[in-house]
């Protein structure tokens, strides 16, 4: 089935992306207000509900970052999304996972 994610906003993205972060971690998931680069993020802090699996789920702190675009087709492995990836999102993982604000790093790509 498909889902024409590029017909919601910006905000709506954020919004579905924390919902479903609330399903999978927990009722923890915490949304951010709107950041310097325009976006609403959340985090995580606790004892998932049952990722990455029901035996061993996740205990720690988790930086939640949803990436959109209103471009029909768009993909992760575009460029410009790549470019974005590499000079702004992995320099900002690599500094919060040296500061030990966080304690996993996991990349979920949604696609139409």
């Amino acid at each position: 089935m498909k889902y024409p994610l590029e017909h919601l906003t910006a905000t709506e993205f954020e919004n579905l992306t924390a919902l479903i972060c609330s399903e999978i971690l927990g009722t923890g998931t915490v949304v951010f207000s709107v950041g310097k680069d325009g976006g609403k993020d959340a985090r995580f802090k606790g004892k998932a509900n049952n990722f990455p699996s029901q035996s061993e789920p996740w205990n720690g702190k988790v930086i939640i970052q949803a990436k959109h675009t209103q471009r029909q087709n768009a993909s992760c492995s575009d460029s410009d999304f790549q470019t974005i990836l590499k000079t702004s999102v992995l320099p900002s993982i690599n500094k919060l996972k040296n500061s030990n604000e966080i304690d996993f790093i996991y990349f979920l790509q949604i696609e139409n």
